[in-house]
């Protein structure tokens, strides 16, 4: 029962908070592809590599889509061709180069409206699919843009040698063409609330070729989607830096020792010296289904275990950088990552390492679906519901996510480090991805449904009783409905909170940690209900009411939401001491 007497009502401010009584949440962000959401102002960077095609329809030809010649067509440093149409040896007829941005997105996923496309040099220059043009003048053209599945597709039809086209941009509705942002604003400010980015997908980091420093995307390309390797180191630098947030790198599996310490330099000379570098060796190495496993297994030592090898190879990347850091090296965090249902492959990694080798371990903190769960929902077929697969989220937490973060914790303490999540969230994929069956729209809806919000705090509460610094979702922004599963925390850029649950989650949690808790908490009698009272604070969406039975650090719970100024408790519980916290 509530004790009517002797209640404590405890401040917690925004800079008083206890490390252990923060749980820092970051983001991985989504892969930069021609089919990913709008991420960079210039929608250009974000194009399909060049297609070559005949530059006349050949009656009774083959006029292939991609004849694949483009190797044979002399390009600039930024992968334009020097001069178009270009005679290759083998072809119908001479050819022209295209690409795809925004394909297989439409509205809302990328905006309709007027864009406007720049570009350096002389010739001629084809917008089309989503794209008609209205206005057209040397250097630049104007849109009106119809999102569709389609996209827009870029042609140049002619390039002028001694002065080809080069150095296209093209911007949307609200970006300033003449003095635009490297990032979208809606990009931007969707990553803003949280401190750590994670850029393994951004570096395209499993199944890497990546292994010289020559070899590196460059800044330069005319598409950072249509590089090997991914999206330039300086482009995630820029974004640490003009953004305010800690930067996550993963080194390419197969990387020679001079890129490594060629990395580490530019990041030391580049970065912001205020910020915070998270440190990684490729990602899931652990996991036989990505190439970089394959290659530890085949060129690590020989005669010790898989995790032992990858220990060796991650041993090398924290002792280059660390050398290069010098007496900075406090701003590295060294972490070494395994897998969250079997310990035995950091305890591994750790015994191999030795002591004061690394300082975090990091496991992925999904929820997601098994064996009993798949066949309850094969039994329940199309009738199967959102709130019957959330219901198992909750008991996955349980009853799979607690106990092995639990024993991930012990393992951590006993060597001297500490546990972070380096991908976490909702794992609800069909049982064989891409294999569709009759449940799937149960998966689907449960991403937007009310009850995934309450889920995702489930998930965050474990975390935090464990007193763990960071969890990482995954990821950014992506489509729901998809058979390949629904990773996105948000479904599109600029989607509204109110339907973004999993997203909404995450704000709401990071920012009740560093917020005032209101100051006036009263507890209220009537009859038998007891219940907590605050003055409504203006522009508030809702508040959060934590409760513990103790002063002890770190034992805080969350009992509840309310959106109004008033919280009933429930009978059933010895609690003294309260905290209300706003969200706006």
């Amino acid at each position: 029962m509530i004790r009517n007497v002797c209640f404590s009502f405890l401040l917690v401010l925004s800079h008083s908070a206890s490390a252990q009584d923060t749980l820092k949440l970051g983001m991985n962000l989504t892969g930069i592809a021609y089919w990913s959401q709008p991420m960079l102002a210039n929608q250009m960077q974000q194009a399909s590599e060049w297609v070559t095609q005949n530059d006349h329809w050949v009656e009774g030809g083959v006029n292939p889509w991609n004849s694949g010649v483009l190797d044979s067509i002399p390009r600039d440093s930024s992968g334009c061709p020097l001069e178009i149409p270009w005679s290759v040896q083998g072809t119908e007829a001479p050819q022209i180069v295209a690409c795809l941005i925004n394909r297989d997105l439409g509205e809302p996923y990328y905006p309709a409206g007027t864009y406007v496309c720049l570009y350096d040099g002389e010739g001629v220059l084809d917008l089309g699919f989503d794209a008609h043009e209205t206005l057209i003048t040397p250097g630049r053209i104007e849109l009106s843009v119809t999102p569709s599945n389609a996209g827009i597709f870029v042609t140049i039809r002619q390039s002028v040698a001694g002065n080809p086209i080069r150095n296209i941009r093209i911007y949307p509705p609200g970006i300033d063409e003449n003095s635009p942002p490297t990032f979208s604003p809606q990009f931007a400010a969707s990553i803003s609330p949280f401190p750590v980015v994670r850029f393994m997908d951004w570096g395209a980091t499993n199944w890497s070729p990546l292994t010289s420093w020559e070899s590196r995307p460059l800044p330069n390309y005319f598409s950072y989607a249509g590089q090997d390797g991914g999206v330039p180191i300086e482009v995630m630098i820029r974004l640490s830096n003009e953004l305010d947030i800690d930067p996550w790198f993963c080194v390419p599996h197969a990387a020679d020792s001079v890129y490594i310490q060629r990395f580490a330099e530019l990041v030391r000379d580049s970065l912001d010296p205020a910020r915070h570098i998270y440190l990684e060796y490729s990602n899931e190495v652990w996991n036989g289904m990505f190439g970089q496993y394959q290659w530890v297994e085949a060129n690590g030592p020989a005669g010790i275990s898989h995790p032992r090898k990858y220990a060796h190879f991650s041993s090398r990347v924290f002792r280059i950088w660390r050398t290069v850091f010098g007496a900075d090296s406090l701003r590295l965090t060294r972490v070494l990552a395994g897998q969250l249902v079997n310990s035995w492959h950091l305890q591994e990694s750790l015994n191999y390492l030795g002591p004061n080798a690394c300082d975090q371990i990091s496991v992925a903190a999904y929820f997601g679906l098994h064996g009993e769960y798949y066949d309850s929902l094969r039994a329940t077929g199309e009738a199967s519901t959102p709130e019957q697969v959330l219901e198992y989220c909750h008991q996955i937490i349980e009853d799979q996510v607690r106990p092995y973060w639990r024993q991930h914790t012990v393992l951590a303490e006993n060597y001297g480090v500490t546990l972070n999540a380096y991908e976490a969230g909702q794992h609800l994929i069909l049982e064989i991805p891409g294999v569709v069956e009759s449940y799937m729209p149960a998966l689907w809806a449960a991403q937007e449904h009310p009850e995934m919000y309450q889920v995702y705090r489930h998930l965050l509460r474990v975390l935090k009783e464990y007193n763990s610094p960071l969890m990482m979702a995954f990821s950014h922004v992506g489509h729901h409905e998809s058979v390949w599963g629904s990773w996105g925390h948000l479904a599109y850029l600029g989607q509204p909170l109110a339907d973004a649950p999993k997203y909404r989650a995450l704000v709401d949690f990071a920012t009740a940690q560093f917020l005032p808790s209101v100051e006036d908490l009263t507890l209220v009698r009537v009859g038998n209900d007891m219940s907590l009272r605050w003055t409504a604070l203006p522009g508030a969406m809702h508040y959060i009411i934590y409760a513990r039975d103790s002063i002890a650090p770190g034992s805080w719970e969350e009992i509840g939401v309310s959106t109004s100024n008033i919280f009933l408790l429930s009978p059933d519980r010895d609690l003294r001491f309260f905290r209300v916290t706003a969200v706006y």
